[in-house]
């Protein structure tokens, strides 16, 4: 399946919290979760918001690839 959104997002614009859960397919309320017990990428706080660069999601997402196993 293609996912909706552009991937990678454009760097230049920042990702909502509702943006970055539909990115990275898990509910939005993960996001919130990771948001105050840590985890998650990175966010900014802008004014009420939360928002996420594109890049450092990536490269988040990078830190968590699985190394595959020797059989």
């Amino acid at each position: 399946m293609i996912h909706p959104m552009r991937y990678p997002p454009r760097s230049s614009q920042l990702l909502s919290s509702g943006e970055l859960a539909k990115f990275l397919g898990v509910p939005v309320t993960t996001i919130y979760s990771w948001q105050t017990r840590g985890g998650g990428p990175p966010g900014y706080r802008v004014g009420r918001h939360t928002r996420y660069r594109p890049d450092e999601v990536l490269a988040w997402l990078e830190e968590r690839r699985l190394k595959p196993t020797a059989a």
